[in-house]
């Protein structure tokens, strides 16, 4: 009787302590998960930044182009209203062929800093799609880790059912046992 009670104790040390080993996994996995959700918020805040600075760009470019369509609008008018004037406004026709070169110009100069900007959106957009790209490891990671936890999670739970099982059979059994004993001295008297 005495043996069957400390292989009882036996076994409940050893259980108790595959539940702590468990649980030390549990809090490590916790920690894990608490690690990479603190990295998710400089990269959250690095693609809200991108974000801004493209749409800012995109403005930037937007102006530039609706300037470019100004120009070359008026730079459609004018050759007609020469040809209207004729000749007799040369000195006229002098003064817009400067003036047409300056336009011109300008607009190699708009077509420069649209270029820069195409580039800068560009940047902008690499830069956002890094950003995107980063977070899919770290959510597969954060999915990965939670589907592990789930097992783990359930796998103690099956433990703790089987452990509560066999004690209760152990129980049970010690039970019975010590009735036939007791049924066996109260025959022999």
């Amino acid at each position: 009787m005495d043996t069957l009670i400390y292989i009882l104790i036996i076994l409940s040390i050893v259980l108790v302590g595959v539940a702590i080993f468990w649980f030390i996994k549990l809090n490590q996995t916790v920690n894990k998960i608490n690690e990479k959700l603190d990295n998710l918020n400089p990269i959250l805040e690095n693609l809200k930044n991108t974000t801004q600075t493209a749409n800012e760009s995109f403005s930037i470019l937007n102006n530039t182009l609706n300037n470019t369509n100004d120009l070359i609008i008026n730079l459609r008018i004018l050759p007609k209203i020469i040809e209207e004037l004729g000749d007799t406004v040369k000195d006229f026709n002098k003064f817009l062929k400067s003036q047409i070169e300056v336009v011109t110009d300008e607009v190699k100069d708009m077509s420069l800093e649209t270029k820069e900007t195409i580039n800068n959106v560009k940047a902008i957009t690499n830069k956002a799609k890094e950003a995107v790209d980063s977070l899919d490891p770290l959510i597969k990671s954060v999915s990965d880790l939670g589907n592990t936890t789930k097992l783990f999670v359930d796998s103690l739970n099956n433990q703790v059912k089987n452990f509560y099982i066999e004690i209760v059979s152990i129980t049970e059994g010690l039970r019975t046992f010590r009735e036939n004993i007791k049924k066996i001295l109260a025959f022999k008297k």
